[in-house]
């Protein structure tokens, strides 16, 4: 092989590697570790990736942020623990649908 094809073997190799497409993120992962670490929930990852994609669902259906804000608030929930499922709700919408934010 001669120098100027190595070059350009070379050369369209590293384009290749550049143009690679990344990985798909894992947004289960990312929200959960959200969760985990900013909040104190004790629900188990199923329930709250399925909490979290359930917001996404009603937002898709028509319903608002302030929708979802008037149902929480709606809960029996105290205050703090009122707060906390805001949260959990609100990192949910931001990784799942941030289209919704």
């Amino acid at each position: 092989m001669g120098k100027l094809a190595a070059i350009t073997l070379a050369g369209a190799l590293l384009l290749a590697g550049c143009s690679a497409p990344e990985p798909p993120i894992d947004k289960d992962a990312v929200y959960l570790k959200l969760v985990h670490e900013k909040t104190g929930s004790t629900s188990s990852d199923s329930d709250l990736v399925d909490m979290a994609k359930g917001a996404c669902g009603q937002l898709k259906d028509g319903r608002t942020m302030k929708d979802l804000q008037n149902d929480v608030a709606a809960t029996g929930l105290t205050q703090t623990s009122k707060l906390e499922l805001a949260r959990i709700v609100g990192f949910g919408v931001g990784v799942y649908c941030p289209e919704f934010l």
